[in-house]
């Protein structure tokens, strides 16, 4: 690809389960051995490649050409078909789901429950709960410190948020 080479010493020995065929091979990744535990060796700096990626990019899908892996591989029939069980069912669950939320007026249903619990949650605390951990200056942002704090604060309505659901469920009137 005439990039630039750059040299380096290395100082470590290559795993001994390398195995090095070819000239090119033990010229660049073993190197000239200088003494001790260092090895003169050559590289190509990954950034060098970054240069020219259209061409990086050819020359990678040449090498995996000529190594026989630029198909497709496909798995065997029974990994295909319960992919496609499992996703017709997850899809037509989607489906189902919106059409029920949609006819029962799910959303409204949803916002009365929760308009009918805010009273329930004090926010009272929240700024000095936050005032008390800024100076402790541990890592994270100031609003994922404020949504634990109301996190545990539904949280605890667990009970009530299941009863009043279950409430304005049976409250509905479905037309015939």
């Amino acid at each position: 690809m005439v990039l630039q080479l750059e040299s380096f010493i290395r100082q470590k020995s290559l795993p001994a389960k390398l195995h090095l065929r070819k000239k090119i091979e033990r010229r660049c990744f073993q190197g000239e051995h200088i003494g001790g535990k260092r090895w003169k060796c050559k590289r190509i700096e990954l950034n060098a490649l970054a240069k020219s990626p259209d061409r990086f990019i050819e020359w990678i899908e040449a090498k995996l050409q000529q190594h026989g892996l630029d198909r497709r591989l496909v798995p065997p029939d029974r990994y295909i078909t319960k992919h496609a069980v499992d996703r017709r069912r997850e899809r037509l669950r989607e489906q189902v789901s919106e059409c029920v939320a949609s006819a029962l007026y799910l959303e409204a249903l949803e916002e009365g429950i929760v308009d009918g619990l805010l009273s329930r949650i004090s926010l009272d605390g929240v700024a000095d709960d936050l005032k008390a951990w800024a100076p402790k200056l541990e890592s994270g942002r100031w609003c994922n410190r404020v949504d634990r704090f109301v996190d545990r604060l539904v949280a605890g309505l667990g009970d009530e948020i299941h009863t009043a659901t279950v409430a304005a469920i049976k409250k509905m009137e479905f037309p015939e």
